[in-house]
């Protein structure tokens, strides 16, 4: 056996990290033991000295600052240490050729609640000047662009911030609301008025986007004029350093983001949508410090280059969004408006009115950056305890969430709900409550509140109760939408297996029977969410309820082989060779992919990350368990049915 002083540093290491289980006087032994053995070595090791015969080791070490930890910040708009980060260009004097000139190039703005300064940003660059003393602490740079003729902020506003002209009480974020409100209003015709709070309150978050882990995107989709450009336009406008993009070139759309971190509009999206390097800078940049790289050529080599892409961006399309994308944005459709709003074209980018309402919001964020950041922390526990108060607040205007009810599958519980809005009887109305309060608590626990967070914030600190509880509520519309449509999508495609292997010959098929073959395998809970009328709608959304009957066993409609192939088909579930060839292996496929989506996206959303798919390994893992070799997943890849967003993660089409 090894002697004690002979034992290996991994055999003591691993004593020491797996203990075997011990009596306690037997723990207190060992510890006792380990005690006298540190202390030897330490005693053995105090003189000894290092060899350096072979060369100076310290020499060779001494240029690296082992404990560095200075800030890398993006100085085109950032915030470290309470230090907000900003570039603008400036005129500023300098010595060129022994003469004293006046140059016109980006500055280094920065302000940390009480000092302030503004620095030429080539005076950063150019490591021979010594500028310590003008910035607030070391700071290392993410980029080096410089940000010339783009103005977002007005010298006369600038000058006014830096003389110290105005005070707190001269702006606030109620104020830069009112102001931003009433151009929407006066420019747009929004159906749902609450599109006016949700675009107001967007436009104010640019400004203090930097201050969030997260961001989210506004997605505008509607069919022509409909004023989706404009209310892109108007964002752009008055958000911070507003960049508005029509095809613009990949490369520039990177370089775009990165220099200018301002709130990016992207119209006619279209273009895009096949293109894989925005998509990735689109699904990154709604996260703080999210890196997008690129390989560019550079002096006739290819080089490695990192982007930095979180900022807001506005998306306007017509077509769609891939699911992936839409996932990272608050989706509003806009329905055509009729009265002589629509016609008012807002003027250029560089008009008085813009430029006013920007220098207020400039003002607003150096004087309550801190606030807001403060606010970020408290805003969840603002809402919890007053959800009562809420909910009074959406019963009192029950319009506004009409829409919640295309979530209740239940007739009793839809009954209940019209008939509050009929009679507002004591039942309906506490039914409701109930209904409001689970939705309240769904939307701020996990992933939908991290993307409202900082909108929540902002309207919780204009101190207008109305804005906040406005907002809540078009939240609750916009995400009980998006679960429904996700569960609609799912239930449609396991549908159509169903049917792909239930309907061997044309003839009538009884809802019911159906919803007891789909409820087959299931959870108790599971089958819950299975119902008549739920299978009736995706009936309906397929196409596939047009020749429908009742009679004394229930409903039934008339299927046809044909007619299902055709569907499944065109929804790219499966080849005309995959339904008589591989029915049963692909349907065990579905069933795993579908367990492995559903046990991964629970996952992400209780560590409040975002949801991208299923590690391939992990998938090919509980493929094999089923008999379903490698292969399979490859041709299902080629077919279209799964896709990778990114490699090695696998994703249901």
């Amino acid at each position: 056996m090894m002697s004690e002083e002979k034992r290996s540093i991994r055999e003591e290491l691993a004593e020491e990290l797996f203990p075997a289980l011990k009596t306690p006087e037997e723990l207190r032994k060992i510890r006792e033991e380990e005690k006298k053995r540190r202390e030897k070595l330490m005693e053995e090791v105090k003189d000894i000295k290092v060899d350096t015969s072979e060369g100076d080791l310290k020499e060779n070490f001494e240029e690296i600052v082992w404990d560095d930890e200075t800030p890398l910040i993006n100085p085109s708009f950032d915030f470290a240490n309470n230090t907000i980060f900003l570039l603008h260009p400036l005129k500023y004097k300098k010595e060129v050729n022994g003469e004293i000139v006046e140059v016109e190039k980006s500055c280094l703005i920065w302000y940390d609640g009480q000092r302030k300064g503004i620095v030429p940003f080539e005076y950063i660059l150019n490591k021979k000047i010594d500028i310590s003393d003008k910035l607030p602490f070391n700071i290392r740079l993410a980029h080096t662009f410089e940000i010339e003729n783009i103005s977002f902020w007005s010298r006369k506003s600038i000058k006014a911030w830096a003389m110290c002209l105005f005070s707190k009480k001269d702006f606030t974020i109620k104020g830069a609301y009112d102001k931003i409100y009433e151009v929407f209003d006066y420019y747009m015709e929004y159906t749902d008025p609450r599109y006016y709070t949700l675009f107001t309150v967007y436009t104010i978050a640019t400004y203090f986007y930097p201050l969030f882990t997260s961001f989210p995107y506004i997605y505008i989709t509607a069919l022509p004029r409909s004023g989706k450009s404009k209310t892109l336009k108007l964002i752009t406008f008055m958000g911070f350093n507003g960049h508005w993009s029509v095809n613009e070139t990949v490369a520039s759309l990177f370089r775009n983001v990165t220099a200018m971190k301002g709130v990016l509009g992207i119209d006619e999206a279209e273009h895009y949508n096949n293109n894989q390097e925005v998509l990735n800078l689109l699904n990154s940049g709604y996260e703080k410090g999210a890196i997008v790289s690129r390989v560019e050529e550079r002096g006739g080599r290819r080089v490695m280059k990192r982007y930095e892409v979180y900022s807001p961006k506005v998306i306007v399309n017509i077509a769609g969004l891939n699911e992936t994308t839409k996932s990272r944005c608050i989706p509003v459709t806009l329905v055509r408006g009729i009265t002589e709003k629509m016609n008012r074209e807002p003027p250029v980018r560089s008009d008085e009115m813009f430029v006013k309402i920007r220098d207020y919001c400039m003002n607003v964020l150096f004087f309550y950056y801190m606030d807001v950041l403060e606010e970020s922390k408290k805003v969840m526990d603002y809402i919890k305890s007053n959800i009562n108060d809420m909910i009074d607040y959406f019963i009192e205007n029950r319009d506004m969430f009409k829409s919640l009810i295309i979530s209740i599958d239940d007739e009793d519980d839809k009954t209940n709900i019209m008939d509050f809005f009929e009679s507002k009887s004591e039942e309906s109305k506490n039914m409701v409550r109930n209904m409001l309060l689970n939705k309240i608590e769904d939307l701020i626990i996990g992933r939908p509140y991290q993307l409202w967070k900082p909108l929540f914030t902002i309207a919780k600190m204009t101190g207008d109760k109305k804005v906040l509880y406005d907002l809540v509520s078009l939240a609750l519309d916009i995400e009980t939408y998006r679960v429904e449509e996700d569960i609609a999508e799912t239930r449609d495609s396991n549908l159509m297996y169903l049917l792909i292997e239930m309907v061997t010959h044309d003839g009538w098929y009884y809802i019911k029977d159906i919803t007891e073959r789909m409820r087959e395998g299931l959870s108790e809970r599971e089958k819950e969410l299975i119902k008549p009328r739920a299978i009736s709608n995706s009936l309906r959304r397929l196409g596939l309820d047009k020749n429908k009957k009742k009679d004394r066993k229930g409903a039934k409609v008339w299927l046809t082989v044909r007619e299902v192939k055709d569907i499944a088909k065109r929804m790219g579930i499966l080849s005309i060779s995959e339904y008589t060839i591989s029915g049963d292996k692909h349907k065990r496929f579905m069933v795993v992919l579908n367990e492995a989506i559903a046990f991964h996206k629970a996952e992400c959303e209780e560590r409040g990350e975002p949801f991208e798919g299923v590690p391939r390994n992990y998938l090919l893992e509980k493929l094999r368990e089923q008999g379903i070799e490698e292969d399979y997943l490859e041709k299902c890849l080629r077919e279209g049915i799964v896709f990778e967003p990114k490699p090695n993660v696998i994703m249901k089409v």
